[in-house]
């Protein structure tokens, strides 16, 4: 059995620092903090998406829906559904991935040596993968690498 106290798991920088805190073929569980101000902007993911508002309000919209959802709210969306999450005044939110990786484009890759639990160095990515290596890789060609912010 695993077990993590999602109130007190350090995500330093908000949502530039998501922790994973369980990764296998089944799915990939992260924990994101949102400063006050930031947002994970409309975005989709090849995976099910379930997420757990755990402290804090969040605005999620998709399609044509908005909601204003305190602590205690579940979403989920499906496979290429684009949702957007924010926060005036700061969140944390438990994502749920299934199943892990939904093809061969996920929603963020952490390096394989980095430890569950410990944070995502870098920003945290919502773009194809191989569209995000590409674009480091030519960055690091041209000498201009910015750890993954654009």
């Amino acid at each position: 059995m695993q077990s993590w106290n999602l109130h007190e798991i350090e995500t330093p920088g908000g949502s530039i620092s998501p922790v994973v805190l369980d990764s296998d073929d089944a799915a990939r569980i992260v924990v994101i903090g949102l400063d006050p101000g930031q947002e994970l902007g409309e975005h989709q993911v090849k995976e099910h998406a379930l997420v757990l508002v755990v402290d804090g309000t969040v605005r999620v919209e998709a399609g044509d829906e908005s909601l204003e959802a305190p602590s205690g709210t579940l979403f989920t969306f499906e496979p290429d559904e684009r949702h957007s999450i924010s926060t005036q005044g700061g969140a944390r939110i438990l994502l749920f991935l299934a199943p892990w990786p939904g093809t061969d484009r996920g929603f963020f890759l952490a390096p394989p040596e980095l430890p569950l639990g410990q944070r995502v160095p870098g920003a945290f990515q919502v773009r194809p993968v191989h569209r995000a290596v590409h674009q480091v890789h030519e960055r690091q060609e041209e000498g201009r690498v910015d750890e993954g912010h654009e």
